[in-house]
């Protein structure tokens, strides 16, 4: 009895480590699925876009600036469009190409006489002049007038192709950053220059400057 007891118990040892060995790797794996989706870089963010063009790609890249400025829940509108706050998003399928852009200024022109208008069109000419606003640092975009939104944005082209979530990032932020001394300071500027009150700069204006 004593020995079958101890037979028993044998087996009975055998088994369960026999289960240990079967069913816990595999338990363990799915516990460290959800934890290798918290580690960085392993979950929904910068590395999250896996298209490689198109539409689906360029929504991908577009969530993962929306997330980043805290809208993770925004997306293209009907015309392409995604407004985020000062910033905002608009994807052409015809190029494939994000067009990200920042709030430089107002241009309250709705209500403008016609001659103030066109001056506020020629403003844009000269802010992207080589001469005169292209004297200062643009963070490799352009002006544009958006007359239905009433201001001036600095707007930056991302081939959806070419770009990585971390570049449309890293790139959305330096437009903010280069946006920020053009509100406060060289629209101003550019605006003396434009009305002769000041001469152009001589060698180019960055933001160490």
């Amino acid at each position: 009895m004593e020995a079958d007891d101890d037979g028993t118990r044998t087996a009975r040892s055998v088994s369960s480590t026999g289960f240990r060995a079967r069913v816990l790797p595999v338990f363990g794996a799915w516990l460290l699925v959800p934890l290798a989706l918290a580690l960085p870089g392993c979950g929904p963010g910068r590395s999250s876009v896996i298209a490689q063009s198109g539409p689906e790609r360029a929504g991908q890249l577009a969530h993962v600036w929306a997330a980043h400025v805290g809208a993770p829940d925004r997306k293209f509108d009907a015309s392409g469009d995604m407004p985020l706050g000062d910033t905002g998003l608009a994807y052409d399928a015809r190029s494939d190409t994000i067009y990200g852009r920042v709030w430089i200024n107002m241009a309250l022109i709705k209500n403008m006489p016609a001659e103030q208008v066109e001056t506020q069109r020629r403003m844009v000419g000269a802010l992207n002049d080589p001469r005169i606003g292209g004297m200062y640092d643009h963070a490799n975009g352009h002006f544009v007038l958006d007359e239905a939104r009433e201001g001036y944005f600095l707007v930056r082209a991302f081939p959806v192709a070419q770009t990585t979530p971390e570049k449309l990032v890293d790139d959305m932020e330096r437009l903010q950053t280069v946006a920020a001394r053009w509100t406060t300071k060289w629209l101003f500027e550019v605006v003396m220059i434009m009305h002769g009150n000041r001469p152009p700069p001589t060698r180019p204006v960055t933001l160490a400057d």
